[in-house]
């Protein structure tokens, strides 16, 4: 049997070609590995970023917080200190109290030092108000010290006070009604040098055999007979 040979048509295998066998078919999936690597990277360092910031904003508010304890701790070590002071300054005055006794006056007189004082409203003359001062369980005031004197002249709402002083028995020799001399004297000077006690007779032909105290604290002669308020005193009780 005789061969026939013919010339057979072949589809063209060269490129781009459109052949289901062409390694460059267009249909071929792609891969991009450098592409997915850089967006990998990229969210790395998001989440990075993110972490960090985080980190800080926590950070900001732990310094935050110590910073608030610490202001918080001194003021509170502040308010215990002054605590602690009022306490020992309460418990010293609780001692003196307790060791030198709590001493009273009776309503209406003022306390200083262990006695009691009473201001008068009304007025009288020196010996009425020698009199009113025993009635009452005391006697005119005495004055022992210039602190006494501030004391009394810093509470006086007149001008004038009758104290129990005088130099009725003898002119010139000022004795206290408990029968005691003076010590400290506090009669007013003028600017000569001259002043109290001056036994001015004028309007008294007796002259000025008693004394009073002043608002401002000076001592005054005075005749005996003239009204002035006066200030009792007495000693304080247990």
């Amino acid at each position: 049997m005789d061969h026939i040979y013919g010339n057979v048509s072949l589809p063209d295998m060269g490129k781009g070609a459109d052949s289901p066998y062409s390694p460059d078919c267009h249909n071929s999936p792609q891969y991009s590995p450098g592409l997915t690597g850089s967006k990998g990277n990229v969210s790395t360092s998001r989440g990075l970023l993110l972490l960090s910031l985080a980190l800080s904003v926590g950070l900001l508010f732990t310094l935050a917080g110590l910073i608030a304890v610490a202001y918080l701790y001194s003021n509170a070590q502040t308010k215990l200190d002054q605590i602690e002071a009022l306490h020992k300054n309460l418990s010293a005055t609780l001692n003196t109290t307790a060791t030198s006794g709590c001493r009273v006056c009776p309503d209406g007189w003022a306390h200083n030092s262990g006695k009691c004082y009473l201001f008068s409203s009304t007025r009288k003359t020196w010996s009425q108000s020698r009199d009113h001062c025993i009635t009452l369980g005391g006697h005119l005031a005495i004055v022992n010290s210039q602190e006494e004197q501030y004391f009394l002249s810093k509470r006086a709402i007149e001008d004038f006070y009758w104290m129990g002083l005088s130099d009725l028995e003898t002119e010139g020799q000022w004795i206290w009604v408990d029968s005691t001399e003076t010590g400290a004297v506090f009669w007013k000077k003028g600017s000569d040098g001259q002043g109290e006690p001056d036994n001015w007779k004028k309007e008294d032909p007796a002259g000025e055999n008693c004394a009073l105290f002043t608002k401002s604290g000076h001592w005054l002669d005075n005749s005996c007979k003239k009204r002035h308020t006066f200030v009792c005193e007495t000693v304080a009780t247990d």
